[in-house]
């Protein structure tokens, strides 16, 4: 019984203490559930001027700024020419991962020229990626539907999806 006398002791001290605590801003808690509405690529969003410092570092050979752009371009105007660009800049410093993140967007382009050179990536880093069964197993899916790559990329011609840009949306 002693044994858990100093336990349920610190369980009423943390409960006292968190029922009367306020929050960072100084307001009182309440009993309204607070939820975030923010979607998790709004992560990705910069600021124009953000965006200028990144554009900046990025060409200086900053691969970070340059993803950091890729992922703006990606997740928040979506606008996948640009993403791609930036990805490109990134892949200059070899990271792997980014460059199968190229690998994989251009591929969802489509066209001869995008899944050439999508397929041309993935066999480059095959030895370098974290997991190389990933690579041979998304280098033989590219080979054996290299054609559909090419005439339609990721997403067949039917397809009704239509993503709405993060920025300005309610």
């Amino acid at each position: 019984m002693r044994d858990l006398l100093l336990p349920a002791l610190c369980l009423v001290l943390l409960c006292a203490v968190g029922c009367t605590s306020q929050d960072s801003a100084g307001s009182e808690p309440t009993d309204e559930p607070s939820y975030d509405t923010a979607s998790g690529a709004s992560a990705f969003d910069l600021t124009a001027a953000e965006q200028k410092l990144a554009r900046a570092a990025a060409l200086a050979g900053d691969p970070a700024a340059a993803k950091r752009l890729a992922h703006y371009y990606s997740f928040i105007e979506l606008d996948s020419a640009q993403s791609v660009h930036w990805l490109r800049i990134a892949v200059r410093d070899g990271d792997p991962v980014t460059a199968q993140n190229l690998a994989y967007d251009l591929h969802t382009l489509g066209g001869l020229e995008n899944c050439t050179e999508s397929l041309e990536i993935l066999k480059k880093i095959r030895d370098s990626y974290s997991d190389p069964v990933f690579i041979e197993d998304a280098i033989r899916d590219l080979q054996s539907d290299f054609q559909k790559c090419v005439q339609h990329g990721r997403w067949p011609p039917n397809n009704s999806f239509k993503p709405t840009p993060l920025r300005g949306a309610a």
